[in-house]
């Protein structure tokens, strides 16, 4: 006959059964005793059920029982929570990456979205600069690798790689790869290295443009990307840099104008634009640029005349004006600054096509080093 058990309480009773509606076990009685050992692990629809007695309802007398159960609801509760963590996005933030340490192991992170999103900037940034041919690119890819051309897949990019430095977070803020053989073009995802405060690129063969998506970098403070042969022109999102202290971009292929954006970087100490192919007036603009102390814009193609602007220019004390096409009078108030206590220290100019009484060297065509002006 059948038995039937309600699992409210606990005791130390065994029956075999089969699990029906509404959480009642089916109990059938046995002819014979089962061992424990006689119930294979992981039987489907079987498990040790340990209920009290007094649930326990029988029609026939019985010395021994063995309860099985199915633990339907124990797979329901572990599929319940793998569907959480997935929806919580804790499964998708689990990055597995290299780090090359001495022992060539591989460490597991659970890593932010952010951090995520930083790591596959720089393997964008590996890939369209042509890392395989680094000088030096240390933890940026598997130590297995073949050396056969490296795909994206083998990029195993991590705060760790030379060049990179994060922060507490493991957000992204310095790129240092200055005269390490990039060639190429900066990805336009750049931008989304919201953290990053130094960016130097310099003495490469990167032959790209500057990626307008640059103006993103809201944190960026160092941007050195001279010696390059980088080309087209300067873009204006350039101004939305409120955090640069400093612009290098010296010894490239730069063309047009001057944006005038570049008076908005009120924080700017620093803008060298020396043997580019600038063309154009010099923008009024840079005189907002209250902090800027060196101000080299010589050996281009510019201009018309020197803005008196310029003069407000009260922390400068560079301010390089010659190998230009530029004329005129050099601005009272530059000279009038020039010659006081607190005054600039160099101030070069093309004396043969600019009036300059107050200039501490005068530049002349045929002669590569300006030349210094006695007191």
């Amino acid at each position: 006959t059948s038995s039937f058990l309600t699992v409210d309480s606990f005791v130390s009773v065994e029956v075999l059964g089969v699990v029906e509606g509404d959480g009642v076990v089916n109990v059938m009685p046995l002819e014979t005793p089962i061992d424990d050992a006689e119930l294979a692990p992981g039987d489907q629809n079987k498990c040790l059920v340990i209920a009290d007695a007094k649930q326990v309802e029988t029609k026939s007398s019985f010395t021994r029982w063995k309860v099985c159960a199915s633990i339907v609801m124990i797979g329901v509760v572990a599929v319940l929570v793998l569907v959480s963590l997935i929806a919580a996005g804790v499964v998708d933030n689990i990055l597995k990456y290299n780090n090359n340490s001495s022992s060539g192991g591989t460490t597991a992170s659970v890593v932010s979205a952010e951090t995520q999103s930083d790591l596959q900037v720089l393997a964008e940034l590996y890939e369209l600069l042509n890392g395989n041919d680094w000088a030096i690119n240390k933890h940026w890819t598997s130590e297995s690798l073949s050396e056969q051309q490296t795909t994206t897949q083998d990029i195993v990019v991590s705060c760790n790689s030379y060049g990179i430095t994060c922060d507490g977070n493991q957000r992204v803020t310095n790129i240092r790869l200055s005269n390490n053989n990039l060639r190429g073009m900066i990805p336009s995802s750049i931008g989304r290295l919201n953290h990053l405060e130094f960016l130097s690129l310099d003495g490469n063969n990167m032959s790209s443009s500057i990626p307008t998506e640059i103006g993103l970098l809201s944190s960026l403070s160092y941007f050195h990307l001279h010696d390059n042969i980088l080309t087209s022109t300067l873009p204006t999102e350039l101004g939305m840099l409120q955090s640069l202290v400093a612009l290098a971009l010296q010894t490239n292929r730069l063309s047009g104008t001057l944006p005038s954006e570049l008076g908005l970087l009120s924080e700017l100490e620093v803008l060298r634009l020396t043997k580019n192919s600038f063309t154009g007036f010099i923008p009024s603009e840079l005189g907002l640029c209250m902090n800027l102390s060196v101000l080299a814009l010589n050996m281009n193609y510019l201009s018309g005349t020197i803005p008196p602007e310029l003069g407000m220019l009260v922390s400068a004390s560079k301010l390089w004006f010659g190998a230009n096409y530029l004329t005129g009078n050099m601005p009272n108030a530059i000279c009038d600054f020039r010659l006081s206590d607190y005054g600039f220290k160099e101030l070069h100019a093309d004396c043969e096509e600019i009036n300059c009484p107050c200039c501490t060297h005068c530049c002349y065509d045929g002669i590569s080093k300006c030349q210094k002006m006695e007191e």
